[in-house]
């Protein structure tokens, strides 16, 4: 610890990185923590891409926040900041205004969330409990090292550590609200209440394009089936482990219209339905990681017959890598002594992969630029003993379309005769498009960049609209990041620092009551 500790001091020193005092557990800055600092060291605001790689080093997997929650509170420590921490894991950091002059004006929440999905790809390596995320550099594009890099939401923590640790901007009072379990539950979102914070502008800084502001997103539930399945012995323990791999996945809301992401368990499905009837049993299928991902990988282990099962392979393979050209499909013989599932089960699995829907279902006809409105995810598989557990996210921007998708999934999964669980998600968030907060950050990015910022919803979970606070005026805004919650996330460089003055800027002018 020590070390550790001494190395950070020294870096600190040359590079003017804040150092991690009381109240924080100093994460381990091994010599990955160099290594990333070599891939970062001309971007700009310095201070950002400082703590975005010292946030890199800790751990951040959902409902596991509290070392990443500590860091937060130290860096509100040292800068003599009041941070509370609330029962489920959120913290508020309050930052009084710059001036005397701006006491009086309207309270600021600026709100991230501390966690992040945790996707890799296999044979990688990672732990995401105890590694550090392994930056690579591509010109203007920041990886990592074949996981998810975190940026979704690292970067916002960390835009939001560097304006509490500045001491040379213009603003009023200022709260910053780091929220947990994004990515999974939304406990975070749904705890928060209007006592939660004073303020009644919220700033979110969880989207994806430099040049767009958010104003509604998307509600969501999760739909999950269980079948009890029986089993059956087969003739040989010689079996296959079938693997497709290498496919884009990505986010099931922003990506999920994007026609070259295809479905892991879908193909899978797929290629199982094309092989003669009764020459292959499986034994154990998985396939997916989250629920809020477009599935990349499965892998089944099956007894079949391999030259059948090749050639079904290559034809799958040439029907689609033109779409996606980093499929892969390997078989690798394995050992098994589990039973298969018997014929009339593998029957009724492989119809409802093939039954269940995914993708668009419906376009919004609200607005005048391509927006999907409500679509489903087929998300994850695997077999836990007699049972199949198959999980799927809906997500729609108007209530009815929400619960429309739900009840068909749902009725997909009895029809097969499927137990269902369902899960309700993040609520949808109602665009105002006459948001104060809205205006100040339109004027401001006008006068930064001359032109109009884009003004939209998107078919994302967004937290603003689980937020129970009357009468809160909320916008969502962020640098751009490209294939989040897949290991092909990264983040276009170039626009951090456009965007981080973009939100100082609107910043001082709710203080200065510039409208």
């Amino acid at each position: 610890m020590k070390k550790h500790f001494s190395y950070l001091l020294l870096y600190s020193l040359v590079h003017s990185m804040p150092i991690i005092i009381k109240g924080a557990q100093a994460p381990d800055f091994s010599t990955v923590y160099g290594q990333n600092a070599v891939q970062i060291a001309d971007l700009k605001p310095e201070i950002v891409w400082n703590y975005f790689n010292t946030i890199a080093q800790i751990p951040r997997i959902s409902g596991q926040e509290q070392e990443i929650a500590n860091y937060v509170m130290g860096i509100a420590a040292q800068h003599g900041l009041e941070a509370v921490q609330d029962s489920v894991g959120n913290v508020v950091v309050s930052k009084p205004a710059s001036s005397a002059v701006y006491a009086d004006r309207p309270g600021v929440v600026i709100q991230c969330h501390i966690d992040m999905v945790t996707e890799k790809n296999d044979g990688v390596s990672h732990n995401f409990a105890t590694d550090p995320i392994r930056f690579v550099r591509k010109e203007n594009m920041l990886y990592a090292d074949g996981t998810t890099l975190g940026a979704d939401n690292g970067v916002g923590v960390a835009i939001c550590l560097a304006i509490i640790a500045a001491k040379d901007l213009v603003h009023g009072p200022l709260e910053f609200l780091f929220t947990v379990q994004e990515e999974t539950t939304f406990a975070g979102a749904n705890a928060i209440n209007e006592q939660s914070f004073n303020g009644r502008m919220l700033i979110n800084v969880d989207a994806e394009v430099v040049d767009d502001v958010y104003i509604g997103s998307a509600g969501s539930y999760d739909v999950v089936g269980t079948l009890q399945v029986t089993r059956q012995v087969i003739p040989t323990t010689t079996c296959y482990k079938l693997t497709i791999d290498g496919l884009k996945g990505g986010h099931s809301g922003v990506g999920i219209h994007e026609t070259d992401r295809l479905n892991a368990l879908k193909i899978t499905a797929e290629l199982l339905a094309s092989l003669p009837s009764g020459s292959f049993n499986i034994v154990s299928l998985r396939g997916g990681k989250a629920r809020n991902a477009i599935p990349r990988f499965m892998e089944v282990v099956l007894a079949a017959d391999i030259s059948t099962l090749e050639s079904a392979i290559e034809q799958l393979k040439a029907t689609y890598t033109a779409v996606e050209p980093g499929l892969t499909i390997t078989l690798q013989p394995v050992e098994s002594t589990q039973g298969a599932l018997s014929a009339q089960d593998q029957e009724r699995i492989l119809q409802l992969l093939q039954t269940i829907p995914h993708g668009v279902r419906t376009w919004s006809e609200a607005v005048d630029y391509p927006l999907v409105e409500t679509s489903t995810n087929l998300a994850n598989i695997k077999t836990e003993g007699d049972s199949v557990i198959i999980e799927t996210m809906q997500r729609s921007l108007v209530v009815d379309g929400l619960e429309q998708i739900r009840d068909d999934v749902q009725q997909v999964f009895a029809t097969f005769g499927a137990q269902t669980t369902i899960k309700k998600g993040s609520p949808t968030w109602q665009p105002n498009p006459d948001s104060r907060v809205l205006r100040y950050a339109r004027e401001r990015y006008k006068r930064l960049r001359g032109t109009e910022v884009n003004v939209k919803a998107i078919h994302a979970g967004l937290e603003c609209g689980a937020f129970n606070v009357p009468g809160l005026d909320a916008i969502s805004s962020g640098p751009t990041i490209i294939d989040p919650h897949s290991p092909s996330e990264h983040i276009d460089v170039t626009t951090v620092h456009p965007y981080y003055a973009w939100l100082v800027g609107t910043l001082e002018d709710i203080a200065q009551g510039n409208d």
